[in-house]
């Protein structure tokens, strides 16, 4: 392609445009595909959207600024989904000991006195201050009121600066209500960086969510 786009243009300089659609509507005729369309609608309705928003800007603006623009709506739509993680209670089964969402288990009862929360998202800049409010919210509404704040970190790989500096915002905020922030299923990495950063003395790490909510100086790291 790069070659004939370099060379050979000239030789389809006085090609009709109708030959030339034909081309293209051969070239892409491939991609009309019923039964993946199906299949994107059937998983996820955003992808069919998607895919008619895709249609609809190459029919209007041309291929190039179609897919462009398409190109960037989707990019909108995953920082928007991003920056909003869904922040949910846990609860734990005495059975076996495992976690669930509130909303997946309403049989089980919270932890008393205290409130064990999981972003389902890696904590970024994007989404850390919606995190923050989010936590306490929910710790605010808690009865009996919270005493430790449980904030599961199983899916956060890694720290950024502005993450960090929420979290130290979190833990000033639990600190000044009476509350204690405790941090659990901390990975490695977002332990050193926590440490470099110097908030092991505003909040407390736990290994699990089991040892957070023991009391101070057990199951600390």
């Amino acid at each position: 392609m790069l070659l004939t786009g370099a060379f050979l243009a000239p030789l389809f300089e006085d090609l009709p445009q109708a030959a030339l659609a034909a081309i293209v509507i051969v070239a892409v005729s491939g991609f009309w595909d019923v039964a993946s369309l199906r299949r994107f609608a059937h998983i996820r309705r955003e992808a069919i959207v998607f895919a008619g928003l895709a249609l609809a800007g190459v029919l209007v603006l041309g291929v190039l600024q179609g897919l462009v623009v398409t190109a960037l709506l989707s990019l909108v739509y995953v920082v928007a989904r991003i920056s909003r993680p869904t922040v949910m209670p846990l609860v734990r089964d005495p059975a076996d000991a495992t976690w669930h969402r509130s909303d997946h288990r309403p049989d089980l009862a919270p932890p008393v006195g205290s409130i064990v929360v999981r972003t389902e998202a890696p904590l970024l800049y994007p989404n850390a201050n919606d995190v923050k409010e989010r936590v306490l919210t929910l710790a605010r509404a808690a009865d009996p009121p919270a005493r430790i704040v449980v904030l599961d970190l199983a899916l956060t790989a890694q720290l950024d600066v502005g993450s960090v500096d929420v979290l130290g915002e979190l833990a000033g905020e639990a600190r000044r209500e009476g509350r204690t922030l405790v941090l659990a299923e901390v990975r490695a990495a977002v332990r050193d960086i926590l440490v470099r950063a110097g908030l092991t003395d505003d909040l407390r790490i736990a290994n699990t969510v089991d040892e957070a909510l023991e009391s101070p100086g057990q199951g600390d790291a």
